[in-house]
């Protein structure tokens, strides 16, 4: 799975990120590469998980609560266009999808199977 995501708020704001292996923790100290400095967040605020094809939110008991598209929720999946709230700090689910990018294009030989 493939889950691009980007952050208005807090210390990360403008942040646009890319992940493709779950789970991901989401807090003041959860995943490195999506800091959430923020003090309405917890420590281990939600995490993203993957379940048949899809990406879901568990919130981890924080102290604030998590929030999609303004419901307080414990559990969800998400959808394309999702906002999420984790203290203050908005991030908004840009793209789903079951294959990373391409990030180049290469060519393979038919025969051999070879890339050139």
């Amino acid at each position: 799975m493939h889950l691009q995501v980007s952050v208005s708020g807090g210390a990360s704001d403008g942040l646009e990120i890319s992940f493709e292996q779950f789970p991901i923790t989401l807090g003041r100290e959860g995943n490195p590469r999506l800091p959430v400095q923020d003090r309405w967040a917890s420590r281990h605020h939600c995490e993203l998980f993957e379940q048949d094809g899809r990406i879901g939110l568990r919130d981890l008991g924080s102290k604030h609560g998590t929030f999609v598209n303004g419901d307080c929720v414990e559990q969800c999946m998400l959808n394309e266009g999702d906002k999420l709230m984790v203290g203050l700090t908005i991030i908004s689910v840009d793209k789903i999808s079951n294959a990373a990018p391409v990030e180049e294009n290469l060519l393979i030989d038919r025969e051999s199977g070879v890339s050139a």
